[in-house]
């Protein structure tokens, strides 16, 4: 994902505002209510992160707990095919914790971005 530079969302105005120094009807500034919005959108992308990465790692879960019942279940020959399984629902639980990361991170620049937002205004 490309997320656009903060010098193009400071020129951006929300509809039926126009950026400039006065304050909008709403008694905002144009940077303060790209600054809201843009809080708005982190929040709801490390939403949307967080749930993916709980969904995968219910996959990974239940693949893995198949993979183990499996493991007594079925001839010599296939136990290596199982064990590329685990070592790829391995990988999967790696890839749900960078997922998590990154939603952490959102949740952090969500708060930078407030508490910027709340300096400025004051």
């Amino acid at each position: 994902m490309q997320e656009r530079k903060s010098g193009q969302d400071s020129q951006a105005s929300l509809p039926g505002e126009e950026c400039g120094t006065e304050k909008s009807q709403h008694g905002r500034t144009c940077s303060q209510a790209n600054t809201g919005e843009l809080v708005v959108v982190r929040a709801k992308r490390a939403k949307l992160i967080e749930e993916i990465s709980y969904q995968l790692i219910d996959l990974i879960t239940i693949i893995s707990g198949r993979v183990e019942i499996l493991n007594g279940r079925v001839p010599n020959a296939f136990l290596e095919d199982l064990q590329a399984i685990r070592k790829a629902a391995m990988k999967g639980m790696e890839f749900s914790k960078q997922l998590r990361l990154a939603a952490l991170a959102c949740r952090r620049e969500i708060g930078v971005m407030h508490d910027l937002a709340e300096n400025y205004a004051g």
